[in-house]
C-alpha cells in the first residue's frame, strides 16, 4: 500500500501561484522562504548557486562538468525546467547546465515540488523550475558587475534597457572564463590527478540575451556559445580524454497576454531552441591527438518547437477554473550520418479552485501526457493523473494538505543513446508516475521570526535510474516501485534592524520496493542537509554575510564493482562582505569554501576547494 508522504505547498490554492513557490529574486517581491535581496545579500553567480541554498536541493558536478541539481530525491530530468516559457532540457540529454545562466540577470526563480508541479508545466515528475529574466524597465536603468578570482577565473556581465517608442527593450551580456577549478587541500594526488588546478575543468561562455515590451505580448532571444573541458572520473575503470569544443544555443518565445485579473486571464506563449553540441574524444590525458581508436568527433544537433495554452476565468465568490495545453516537438541528431529521432509530446489539463467550508480552499485538477507517433519511434502509452489539495490559512499562519499524482515520459537520450559507449539503450523504457502527499504548515511568531515545516514523500512507478551493469557501463530502467519520504524545517529571525539569523535543516529517506535492489536505497541521496546563515549591516555602507552548508551521508552503488558504498558528510563554509561606495559603486569580496575542506557528491568528482573572488558592482 502506499505509504504516508509529506510535502505539498504552503497555499497550493494561492491566486497566482502556490506559496510552496520559492522565488529568488535580484530585483525585488516578497517569498515566503528566501528575501528578495538574497541574491545580491550572498553575491550568488548563477542560477545552480542560487538554488543550493535551499533545503531539499543538492547539487553535484558531474562526469560532463556540468552543474546538475536534484530536488526532495528527484533529478533534474525529472524536473520541468523552463526559461521564459521556454523548455530547459536539451531534448537529446534531458538536462540543462543551470550553471550556465548568470544570476544577476535572472528576475525571478519559482520551484515547485509535489502536485504544484503541474501549475508550472507539464513534464515535472518531481517537480518544476521556472526561471524569469529581468523584464526590461520602465525607465532607463543599467548594471555591470566585474569579478575574478585569485585562481585565474573571471566574469563580466552587463544589463541595461529602458522605453524606445511605444516598446521597452532591454539587453544583457554574460563572459566568463575560467582554467578550472581549485581542489582542496585535503586532496590526495593520484594516477589521473596530481592536485592544484583540477585538470580538464576549464570553460570559456558568452550570452547575449535581449528581451521586448510590447504591452500584451512579450519577446525574449538569448544566445550562448562556450567550451567545457571534462574532468575524467578519478575512479572509473574506463579512462575517457574529452572536451566539449563548442557548445551553442539559441532560444527564442513569444508570450501574449490577453483579458485581466479577477476575470478571465489567457496566456499563449511559442517557443524555439536550437543546440549544437561539438564533443571531442582524445588518445590521452594531453587531450591534444586524436589518431587512435579513442581519438573522433561526435556533433550533437538538437531542435525543440512549441507553443502552450492556458486560461483561466473567475467564477465569482472566489472560485475559479483554468485549463492548459502544450505541444512540444523535439528533434535530434548525432552527426551527419546518423539516424533522425523524432517525438512530440502533448500535455493537457484542467484545475478548479474554490472555498468550501470553515474557510478553506479546495484544488482539484486532472492532467493527461501522451507522446504522439512520429517518424520510426514507437509511441509510449498516455498517462492520466489527478490532483487536489485542501488548504485553511488562519491569522499570521496556516496550514495545506495535498495529494496529487503525476508523470513523465522519458527523453530520446534515455531510450536510444549509448551515451558514448558508457550506456546501453533501452527500448522498452517506459513511462515513470509518481504520488505526492503533504501537509506543510507556517508560523509566524511575533514580529521577529517565521518557522515553517513541511513533511513530504512520493510512491513512484516504474522509477526510471541508472543501473550499473559493471565494468563502468550503465543503463537506464524502469526499476519498478520505490518510495521516498522526508521533512523539512526551517526559521528566520530578526532580532535587531540589520541582523538576520536564517537556518534549514531536512532529512530524507528512500528506498525500492521492488527489483533486484529491493529494500535498498536509491543511489546518491544525501540522508540529511543543514543550512545556516547570518547577515549584518553594522553600518549602511557595509554587509557581512557568512553561512555554512552540510550535507549529510549517500549510499550508492559502484558502476565498477556493484559493490554499495558511502559518501560521507561534509560541511563547507562561505562568507562574503560588500562595501558601497558613492556613485552606487560596491566591492565585494567572498571566500567559497572558506576552510577548503574536502567535500565529494559525486564518487570521483570532488567539489571545487577555497575561491576567493573579488567583485565591482554597479
Amino acid at each position: 500500500m502506499m505509504v504516508w508522504m509529506w510535502g505539498l505547498a504552503v497555499g497550493a490554492l494561492a491566486e497566482d501561484a502556490p506559496d510552496e513557490v520559492i522565488v529568488v529574486s535580484a530585483e525585488g517581491g516578497g517569498a515566503p522562504q528566501v528575501d528578495a535581496g538574497d541574491v545580491d545579500r550572498r553575491g550568488d553567480r548563477s542560477v545552480a548557486d542560487a538554488l543550493a541554498w535551499e533545503v531539499g536541493i543538492t547539487g553535484a558536478t558531474g562526469p560532463r562538468g556540468e552543474r546538475i541539481l536534484s530536488l526532495r530525491g528527484f533529478d533534474q530530468r525529472q524536473l520541468a525546467v523552463s526559461v521564459d516559457g521556454v523548455p530547459a532540457a536539451v531534448p537529446f540529454d534531458g538536462q540543462l547546465d543551470l550553471s550556465r545562466l548568470a544570476a544577476g540577470q535572472v528576475a525571478s526563480i519559482e520551484v515547485m515540488s509535489g502536485a504544484g508541479a503541474g501549475l508550472l508545466g507539464a513534464g515535472g515528475l518531481g517537480g518544476a523550475v521556472q526561471i524569469r529574466s529581468r523584464p526590461p524597465p520602465e525607465q532607463a536603468e543599467s548594471a555591470v558587475l566585474a569579478r575574478c578570482a585569485a585562481h585565474g577565473a573571471a566574469e563580466l556581465s552587463g544589463w541595461g534597457g529602458g522605453p524606445v517608442g511605444a516598446a521597452k527593450v532591454a539587453v544583457g551580456v554574460d563572459l566568463r572564463g575560467s582554467p578550472g577549478s581549485p581542489l582542496p587541500r585535503g586532496f590526495v594526488p593520484g594516477p589521473r590527478e596530481d592536485g592544484g588546478l583540477r585538470d580538464a575543468s576549464s570553460l570559456r561562455h558568452q550570452g547575449l540575451s535581449l528581451a521586448a515590451d510590447l504591452g500584451p505580448v512579450e519577446g525574449r532571444l538569448s544566445v550562448a556559445q562556450g567550451e567545457v573541458e571534462v574532468p575524467t572520473g578519478l575512479t572509473d575503470a574506463r579512462p575517457r580524454y574529452w572536451r566539449f569544443t563548442s557548445l551553442e544555443r539559441v532560444a527564442a518565445s513569444v508570450t501574449h497576454r490577453a483579458g485581466r485579473r479577477g476575470a478571465t486571464e489567457v496566456v499563449d506563449t511559442v517557443y524555439l531552441s536550437a543546440d549544437t553540441s561539438v564533443l571531442d574524444s582524445f588518445d590521452d590525458a594531453s587531450r591534444q591527438t586524436q589518431r587512435g581508436p579513442d581519438g573522433w568527433r561526435s556533433v550533437f544537433r538538437d531542435q525543440r518547437v512549441g507553443g502552450a495554452l492556458r486560461v483561466r476565468r473567475s467564477l465569482g465568490g472566489g472560485a475559479s477554473a483554468g485549463a492548459w495545453s502544450l505541444v512540444d516537438h523535439q528533434r535530434h541528431r548525432e552527426d551527419e550520418g546518423g539516424d533522425r529521432l523524432v517525438t512530440t509530446l502533448w500535455s493537457g489539463g484542467a484545475l478548479a479552485e474554490a472555498a468550501v467550508w470553515g474557510g478553506a480552499r479546495a484544488f482539484l485538477g486532472v492532467e493527461v501526457d501522451a507522446e504522439l507517433p512520429a517518424g520510426s519511434l514507437s509511441p509510449l502509452p498516455p498517462v492520466l493523473g489527478p490532483s487536489l489539495a485542501l488548504s485553511r490559512r488562519w491569522g499570521p499562519g496556516g496550514v495545506s494538505l495535498g495529494i496529487a499524482r503525476r508523470a513523465r515520459h522519458p527523453a530520446l537520450k534515455e531510450r536510444y543513446s549509448d551515451g558514448l559507449g558508457l550506456r546501453l539503450p533501452n527500448l522498452s523504457l517506459g513511462p515513470e508516475r509518481a504520488w505526492h502527499l503533504g501537509a506543510d504548515a507556517d508560523w509566524r511568531i511575533g514580529d521577529a521570526a517565521v518557522l515553517r515545516a513541511s513533511v513530504y514523500g512520493s510512491e513512484v512507478a516504474d522509477l526510471i535510474e541508472a543501473v550499473p551493469l559493471g565494468e563502468g557501463v550503465e543503463q537506464l530502467q524502469n526499476l519498478g516501485r520505490a518510495e521516498l519520504i522526508g521533512g523539512e524545517l526551517s526559521a528566520l529571525y530578526l532580532p535587531t534592524p540589520g541582523l538576520e539569523l536564517r537556518g534549514s535543516a531536512g532529512a530524507l529517506r528512500t528506498w525500492q520496493r521492488s527489483g533486484v535492489w529491493a529494500s535498498y536505497p536509491l543511489s546518491l541521496r544525501p540522508a540529511w542537509q543543514a543550512v545556516a546563515e547570518v547577515s549584518a549591516a553594522p553600518w549602511r555602507q557595509l554587509t557581512l554575510w557568512g553561512a555554512v552548508r552540510a550535507l549529510g551521508p549517500q549510499r550508492y552503488l559502484d558502476r565498477d564493482t556493484l559493490v554499495w558504498g558511502t559518501l560521507g558528510s561534509s560541511a563547507v563554509f562561505e562568507a562574503s562582505a560588500a562595501v558601497r561606495q558613492r556613485g552606487g559603486w560596491t566591492w565585494r569580496l567572498r571566500a567559497s569554501n572558506l576552510l577548503d575542506s574536502q567535500s565529494v557528491t559525486l564518487p570521483g568528482y570532488p567539489e571545487p576547494g577555497r575561491e576567493i573572488w573579488l567583485e565591482l558592482a554597479r
